[in-house]
């Protein structure tokens, strides 16, 4: 019996080094697992405790620096719980994952704008955007059936290629806002500058998919050719309504 508990505490301690030691390619494959390839974790080094390497983005292939530290104690309870910096963030994030339960606190990441979009699955006639994008979480959970979250997007310089002329759509400083808590938390969407208005809605659940309901106008006072391309284009991706705006309901349809 001596023999055996020898042998398995051996076991248990050489399992235990392993997983000390290893490597920070593991974290690449977890996140490869959890966005369906779509991004990864790039020239990986140190332990899957204290690593770094960089954020891809396919198909783009945009890159970002990121350093993450894990903490052993929550895994004993089957969860993860540590601290991440992606970027030029000048504090690092901390989270910590259950299951399906998550919290996020002080999070942000700035990229550009079109791996942002093509990594997000937005048709391709969309994806040559203008701009990049800055995203801040001051923090998200997930409770069960529970979100909470307050957090920031600002698309700075953004523009939208218009399909049927080549040319470009300006969009001003785009920003969605989002603050709430419940099985639904709204974010509201707007613009300043640019060609266009840009108003609507993004609402975050627990039961699928982000869903977003955009109107988009050309702005008063464009010559009037300028107008026309723009509600040519416009009319491309989204359906009048009426009022001189036309509506984008995500996923978008190219027609």
């Amino acid at each position: 019996m001596r023999g055996w508990l020898v042998i398995g505490a051996g076991a248990i301690l050489l399992a235990a080094a392993l997983a000390i030691e290893a490597p920070a390619s593991l974290v690449d494959r977890r996140v490869a697992d959890l966005s369906d390839g779509r991004i990864r974790i790039a020239a990986a080094t140190g332990t899957v405790w204290n690593g770094s390497g960089e954020l891809a983005l396919l198909p783009d292939g945009a890159r970002i620096p990121v350093a993450w530290r894990l903490e052993p104690i929550p895994l004993l309870r089957g969860g993860l719980a540590g601290s991440l910096t992606a970027g030029d963030a000048t504090r690092p994030a901390t989270f910590t994952v259950e299951r399906e339960d998550f919290i996020v606190h002080d999070f942000a990441i700035a990229l550009p704008a079109t791996s942002v979009l093509r990594t997000a699955g937005v048709p391709d006639a969309l994806t040559n955007a203008g701009g990049t994008m800055v995203l801040n979480v001051a923090d998200l959970a997930r409770r069960g059936d529970r979100l909470e979250g307050r957090a920031d997007l600002k698309w700075a310089d953004a523009a939208l290629p218009a399909p049927l002329t080549g040319a470009r759509i300006a969009l001003g400083d785009v920003r969605l806002a989002a603050a709430g808590s419940g099985s639904e938390i709204p974010a509201t969407l707007s613009n300043s500058g640019g060609e266009v208005d840009v108003t609507g809605t993004l609402l975050f659940s627990t039961r699928g998919t982000p869903q977003i309901d955009a109107r988009i106008k050309p702005r008063a006072g464009l010559p009037a050719d300028r107008g026309e391309a723009i509600a040519a284009a416009l009319s491309s991706i989204g359906r009048a309504d009426g009022a001189g705006s036309y509506r984008i309901v995500w996923p978008l349809t190219v027609r």
